[in-house]
């Protein structure tokens, strides 16, 4: 899929540019994830929509001061999982993958009221992982303030033209 849409080196150059410091790479993907195994974080343009909702809904639920972009702060927040992986041992990390795929499962069944798919959205950001890297990503934001604008300004100019350049419409 990526190998087809153009202007994906460009973002992906201007991301691990910005990750370089932290030891972390990045690269296109259909989603948003962190790989400890490669220290690299997969990050998608296109977000499905209602994942980015109540990510965003989280976010501001824990920041609600914090104006923030919700590709930026997806980025932000799996760099937080490579950054916060010292406060979990292996017990914790495999509990919060053994939820997640439990909540993954009910998230397959079909009819699940609004309210129902919010709690589970809910309860897999409370995971302890999935806090501490948000919270890191917020923490982040706030104490580097001119080195988030800088980034922002370069990282959107490079998705506006990737919309552009592969005729998505914003």
């Amino acid at each position: 899929m990526k190998e087809n849409l153009k202007g994906v080196n460009e973002l992906t150059r201007i991301i691990n540019d910005f990750l370089a410091e932290f030891d972390a790479i990045a690269e296109m993907g259909c989603d948003n994830a962190y790989y400890l195994s490669e220290s690299k974080i997969v990050y998608s343009v296109c977000m499905p929509s209602n994942g980015k909702d109540y990510f965003m809904q989280n976010f501001h639920k824990l920041a609600p001061d914090l104006e923030c972009d919700a590709f930026l702060a997806t980025i932000l927040h799996e760099l937080g999982h490579h950054e916060t992986l010292h406060m979990f041992d292996e017990y914790d990390e495999a509990y919060c993958h053994d939820y997640k795929e439990m909540l993954g499962e009910r998230l397959e069944h079909q009819n699940l009221t609004p309210e129902i798919e919010e709690d589970i959205y809910q309860q897999y950001f409370d995971l302890p992982d999935e806090y501490e890297a948000t919270m890191w990503a917020i923490n982040y934001i706030r104490n580097n303030v001119a080195k988030i604008e800088a980034f922002w300004y370069k990282l959107k100019a490079a998705v506006l033209k990737f919309y552009k350049l592969n005729g998505v419409e914003v």
